[in-house]
């Protein structure tokens, strides 16, 4: 075999390795308790445990900004219950007005590769709820409106990020509930690889 056949197929393995370990390394990326069914949770007696800026009781996750409320299933609030599981967030708390709480995840990712974050804003009482994410080159807002007052809804959001670095940290932080200020619900948070990087060696 003449020497330019072989470099030509060590080149063509070498993109094939790295093009697979790329795509490996990519899905690789992991975010954990999406629902915030895990954890240390110690309810008062309406099932909710307020968590402090700093807390670390849910697992995967830290609580950021101000204090947020973690509530199970079921609940003297109105009906509210989760999209997923048995626990979800009020990152108002039990508090009127701003400012609001919010949680981070930091998840291993592959500079350049694009992933899916996807989760559930939660309304109340009526008016607005505002999220603001962000996740490598994402900076977004995601909102939920309720169809008629003191009807509990919940709005799926979903946008593609391109990470930045190996570490890229998911923040979601409430800067506006709805109109009494009453309820600012987040829920089954979903982190997805849709493309790695392509990268590839020089010949």
């Amino acid at each position: 075999m003449c020497q330019s056949v072989k470099s030509s197929l060590v080149f063509m393995s070498l993109v094939f390795f790295s093009l697979v370990s790329t795509m490996d390394m990519a899905k690789s990326a992991v975010l954990i308790n999406g629902s915030f069914e895990s954890g240390s949770f110690a309810p008062n007696s309406q099932n909710t445990m307020t968590l402090n800026i700093g807390a670390t009781s849910m697992t995967g996750w830290t609580v950021f900004n101000d204090q947020i409320a973690w509530i199970g299933t079921p609940n003297p609030f109105y009906g509210l219950s989760p999209t997923s599981g048995s626990r979800f967030l009020d990152l108002t708390d039990y508090a009127f007005g701003i400012p609001y709480g919010g949680v981070r995840q930091t998840v291993s990712t592959v500079p350049s590769a694009i992933y899916r974050l996807s989760f559930d804003v939660g309304a109340y009482w009526g008016g607005t709820s505002k999220i603001r994410v962000t996740a490598g080159d994402l900076d977004a807002e995601a909102t939920a409106t309720p169809v008629r007052p003191q009807v509990h809804t919940w709005t799926r959001f979903s946008s593609l990020f391109t990470a930045i670095e190996s570490n890229t940290t998911i923040s979601l932080l409430g800067i506006q509930a709805d109109s009494s200020n009453g309820f600012l619900g987040l829920d089954n948070v979903v982190l997805e690889s849709v493309q790695g990087s392509a990268a590839v060696p020089e010949p």
